[in-house]
């Protein structure tokens, strides 16, 4: 069979693939040759240059790209030809190839394909084509590529694969440590160390939050001196521990993290550290669930080694944790945590005794215990009680019971059980249920318990509930009731005592004062302060701060007065103890301890002058405070004598009321019962004799006497009662219980009787003294004023000067009786205030002033020093004008009730008395002096406002003035109805009066003149006053015609009267030329004594 145009191009394509196979052997050989040699070639280099990162980069993706280019064009695109993957020679180009290779095909190989080609299969055409073929026919074409033409690429691949061999056999270092430091371009490599690097692990492992300790050994001929640790870039050096070994600790390793080791300049491997999850606890917490009974509310502390907690408390542990799959809880059994959320886990105890715990956090690779814990127990402890007694050195009879009670939890009563005469009685006590401490105090009165014993025990009780009330009691308390004779022995000996060291303290201040009145006299002498001088001063300030705190005692005797003045006594009694107590009040609060502090500060300046001066007032002080010390003990005297006086009288009332009551029970009466108020009988009479010492030890004692034959007559009677009852004889005792009975009635009525005229003739006496020295000191401001008169403008070689000054001296001398008659009448007279004695100290010395400075030639200071002395003298006038006025009015409240008519005016209603009438033109008069002021400064009120102003307070005055003068013009025109011409003729010109000045307040015009008509209106209200009482008098004697049997009392208000009378008229003798200032105080005067 002939060969057809298909075997030729099978031909062929065997000749396609045989020509890439050879390219493909061809591009191995290079391609491989030439790696090969760039491998060499780069490991070399950089086994010998040890080169940096950067160009080990560079290296190592340059071979990357190298080999991909030469592999891509030598060894890919052969291959993807050889496949057809690619397209590679066409037929006409394998054609052209092979006709180049065999020369007798020359181009007829290309003929005949392309005759194939050709469409046109005409008979010449196919003749062509077999032509062709037959003659290209027995040809070979793989033939025309020859594999052993590659022999000659072959040296490319032998000569580099060998020197690799080589290299790999003689230094494999060379090739595969600079291999390696190429593809790890990113690790950081350095020279070879001439030693190693031994560590004891390759990698460590640890728990989060241990230390690490790193050790180094280093091997080899030449050992580094010095070795640093590199974590994160940064160098620490470490520490040697022996020939070429080295430590170094890592602390609190929280996280994964590697390290190097440096020697000199030579790098260790990195080596890492591995961290374990460590299980955290992030929160505990404690949830206590205390029982019901203790009344507290959950509470949630944070977990410490040791808590204590109540009995029958519910436990509840809550722990947050982190890194943690389980929690345990380890006691005697071991319990697991219960989880309610991830990472948070709960765990619930009711312990009934102490127990040690722990508590374990796991995970997958490690488990963390804690401490050992531990929960005490609280059993519920017995209550505690602690308590003490406080008797009243006072009151004997009064026990203070005070305390403390503790306990755990709470309590649930408190109670004192108190035993007497054969009963007991149980007093519970306030207590807070859940205050764990607190106080108590309680008050036995043994005044409850007449002589009887008692025990007194105090009990508390607990709250626990569960286990059952438990209680603790004090000791027993063994205690004496009430005995009248022994608290009154004890409280008249305490009072006795305060007395005498109250005495003590008088008489030390005294000698005090004189001590200072010498060391004045001493700095005087000197012409500066010295050392010495002023250590003699401190050491009397000293002394003088004792006595202070001594006098401070008489804040006891002042009780004493505050409970006379609060107990049930008679009006009299209780204001005399107002008044003292005032009076004491004084003493407590003098100033003499801030004096005392001045005077050191200036000793401490060392300024004489400033010290003379402060010596000069503390001395004057002290005098001041010694008197009221004296006046005020006197005082307590009469105070006390007059306060056991009434309680002797009270007890005699009550027991001849029991006298009484015991009369009319004779038949079941016991002789026993009587001998008891013969007994009580026989007290009184010795209580009597000691209020009779009482009086003698006064200074002024009173004008009052025993009723010894009443008390005879009680004795006796009391006698043959108790005779009479024990020989069965009870009709005759009952006479006799009836006479004691009735003798103690009229002893107690005569006492009190006698008490009463005693106070009335005190009174009297105090009276008449007051007004005596009120009428000195009008005297002695007469002749004052007409010193200043007589020294106003004269000179000093003035002969009128010299008998000035004789008439000063000589007032000096009557201010000085005038004094010493105060001091002696506040001895006994309480309502005299301390402010009396200073105003009349200052009368003295503003006098004694004025003669220095008249001596001196200083008139202006002369004239200066008697106005002052002029006006203390007035002042004093007006302060007795008070005191009368008040004890005026004491004096009538204690008369009797038939003194006690209908004042005038009472019973009308509408119609107000004169001395209304006086009292509401002393306050027209007090506004119109301050209105005047203003006036004078210009203040006329400013239009639009409303009872602010001026014009406000001017139309309010003039209409209280005009009511007041139409009331005085009524009572005028009802006098001379009644034919009293000349009081009802005073009174019409006294409106008159009054209606000249209503228009000098209607007119804004109130001047001195205005001012002198008030002063005017005031003495003809006085006069009328009097005039008032005169007819109030004159009817209240009418009124008592035919009483012919009069009481003390009516007889020393008669005498009182009388005297008073003779004395109102006396005075009106006096001639009324005086200038306005004494007009008045004429006036108020005569109104005073009038009252």
């Amino acid at each position: 069979m002939g060969i057809t145009i298909q075997d030729i191009l099978k031909n062929i394509e065997g000749f396609y693939k045989r020509y890439y196979l050879n390219l493909l052997i061809r591009g191995l050989l290079l391609s491989s040759g030439l790696l090969i040699s760039w491998f060499i070639v780069v490991n070399t280099a950089e086994f010998l240059g040890n080169f940096n990162g950067v160009v080990r980069f560079m290296i190592y993706y340059g071979t990357i790209s190298l080999a991909l280019l030469v592999l891509g064009f030598w060894v890919v695109i052969p291959t993807l030809k050889l496949l057809k993957i690619k397209e590679g020679l066409s037929q006409e180009d394998c054609a052209i190839f092979i006709g180049n290779h065999y020369k007798n095909i020359g181009d007829k190989l290309l003929n005949t394909i392309q005759l194939s080609l050709d469409r046109e299969k005409n008979e010449l055409n196919k003749a062509a084509l077999d032509q062709k073929i037959n003659q290209i026919a027995g040809y070979d074409f793989s033939g025309a590529v020859q594999f052993r033409k590659n022999k000659k690429w072959l040296p490319y691949f032998v000569i580099p694969f060998g020197v690799l061999f080589t290299l790999i056999v003689l230094s494999p270092d060379l090739i595969i440590k600079s291999s390696k430091r190429i593809i790890e371009y990113g690790i950081p490599y350095h020279e070879m160390a001439p030693f190693d690097f031994v560590f004891e692990s390759d990698e460590y492992w640890v728990k989060e939050g241990q230390d690490v300790l790193v050790k180094v050994d280093f091997k080899g001929d030449q050992l580094p001196e010095q070795s640093s640790i590199v974590l994160s870039d940064r160098y620490y050096r470490m520490q040697g521990s022996g020939l070429g070994k080295f430590i170094y600790k890592i602390r609190n390793v929280k996280n994964d993290m590697e390290f190097r080791i440096k020697a000199g300049k030579y790098f260790s491997k990195v080596v890492p550290i591995k961290v374990y999850p460590q299980p955290k606890v992030e929160s505990l917490q404690l949830i206590l669930n205390y029982p019901d009974y203790l009344n507290k509310r959950l509470d949630t502390i944070e977990v410490i080694d040791k808590v204590e907690v109540p009995e029958g408390t519910a436990l509840k542990w809550r722990i947050e944790t982190s890194k943690t799959e389980s929690v345990m809880f380890l006691e005697d059994s071991n319990s697991q945590f219960q989880r309610y959320s991830p990472g948070n886990f709960e765990f619930n105890l009711k312990p009934i005794k102490d127990l040690n715990y722990r508590i374990v956090l796991e995970n997958e690779l490690l488990n963390d215990t804690s401490t050992v814990r531990k929960i005490s127990v609280l059993k519920d402890a017995f209550p505690r009680i602690n308590c003490e007694m406080v008797k009243d050195s006072l009151s004997p009879n009064l026990f203070y019971f005070s305390g403390r009670i503790e306990d755990d939890h709470g309590f649930s009563s408190l109670f004192a059980e108190i035993k007497h005469g054969g009963s007991k009685d149980l007093v519970y006590l306030n207590v807070d249920n859940k205050a764990m401490i607190q106080s108590f105090s309680y008050l036995v009165n043994g005044r409850d318990f007449i002589e009887e014993d008692l025990e007194v025990t105090f009990t508390v009780r607990d709250n626990d509930q569960p286990n059952g009330l438990k209680k603790s009691s004090s000791r027993a308390y063994l205690l004496k009731g009430f005995n009248p004779d022994l608290e009154e022995q004890l409280r008249g000996e305490k009072l006795e005592s305060l007395k005498s060291d109250l005495e003590k303290s008088g008489t030390r201040g005294n000698e005090l004062n004189k001590e200072l009145n010498e060391l004045r006299k001493e700095l005087i002498s000197e012409r500066s302060m010295d050392w010495e001088e002023v250590e003699k001063i401190k050491e009397w300030m000293k002394e003088q701060q004792k006595l202070n705190e001594e006098i401070q005692s008489l804040n006891e005797l002042k009780e004493e007065v505050e409970k006379i003045s609060d107990e049930e006594v008679s009006k009299e009694l209780s204001d005399e103890a107002k008044a003292l107590e005032e009076l004491m009040e004084e003493i407590l609060d003098q100033d003499m301890i801030e004096m005392l502090e001045k005077l050191e500060e200036l000793l401490e300046k060392m300024d004489k002058d400033g010290a003379l001066d402060s010596m000069e007032q503390i001395q004057a002080e002290s005098d001041e405070l010694e008197e009221m010390l004296e006046r005020t003990l006197e005082l307590y005297k009469q105070l006390e004598f007059e306060y056991e006086l009434e309680k002797t009288i009270n007890k005699l009332e009550e027991l001849a009321e029991k006298q009484e009551e015991l009369s009319e029970e004779t038949n079941d009466t016991e002789g026993k019962d009587q001998d008891g108020l013969n007994n009580e009988f026989d007290q009184l009479r010795e209580k009597m004799k000691e209020l009779d010492q009482m009086n003698k030890d006064l200074q002024n004692p009173n004008d009052f006497g025993q009723d010894e034959e009443n008390a005879e007559k009680i004795d006796e009677a009391q006698d043959k009662a108790s005779q009479n009852l024990n020989q069965g004889k009870d009709k005759k005792a009952n006479d006799n219980q009836k006479d004691a009975s009735d003798s103690m009635k009229e002893m107690a009525d005569k006492m009190g009787n006698s008490l009463n005229a005693m106070r009335a003739q005190q009174n009297m006496e105090d009276l008449n003294a007051l007004r005596e020295l009120q009428e000195n000191l009008l005297r002695m401001s007469f002749d004052q004023e007409d010193i200043i008169k007589s020294v106003q403008g004269a000179k000093k070689s003035d002969p009128a000067l010299s008998q000035a000054m004789d008439q000063q001296n000589q007032l000096v001398r009557s201010s000085k009786i005038v004094k010493d008659s105060l001091i002696a009448l506040g001895m006994r007279q309480p309502m005299l205030d301390q402010t009396i004695n200073k105003e009349i100290r200052a009368v003295e010395l503003s006098m004694k002033e004025a003669i220095e400075y008249s001596e001196e030639g200083r008139n202006d200071m002369t004239m200066r020093s008697q106005r002052k002395a002029l006006t203390s003298i007035n002042n004093l006038a007006v302060m007795l004008d008070e005191v009368i006025n008040q004890l005026q009015q004491q004096m009538a409240q204690s008369m009797p009730s038939k003194a006690n008519c209908m004042k005038p005016g009472q019973g009308k209603g509408s119609k107000p008395s004169m001395q209304e009438m006086k009292k509401m033109q002393q306050q027209l008069n007090k506004k119109m002096g301050e209105m005047q002021k203003q006036l004078e400064k210009g203040n006329k009120g400013k239009p639009g406002e409303k009872g602010n102003g001026m014009n406000e307070d001017l139309a309010k005055a003039a209409a209280q003035q005009a009511k007041i003068r139409s009331e005085i013009r009524r009572m005028s025109e009802e006098l001379m109805k009644e034919g009293n011409l000349n009081d009802g003729g005073q009174l019409k010109k006294l409106a008159e009066i009054m209606e000249k000045n209503e228009e000098d307040i209607i007119n804004k015009q109130i001047s001195r003149e205005t001012m002198k008509r008030q002063q005017e209106i005031m003495n003809r209200l006085l006069q009328a006053e009097n005039a008032e009482r005169e007819r109030e008098m004159k009817k209240e004697r009418e009124s008592e015609t035919g009483i012919n049997k009069k009481t003390i009392e009516d007889q020393a208000l008669e005498e009182f009267l009388r005297r008073k009378q003779e004395e109102i008229e006396n005075l009106r003798r006096v001639p009324l030329q005086l200038n306005e200032y004494y007009k008045d105080k004429s006036g108020t005067y005569l109104q005073d004594i009038n009252k």
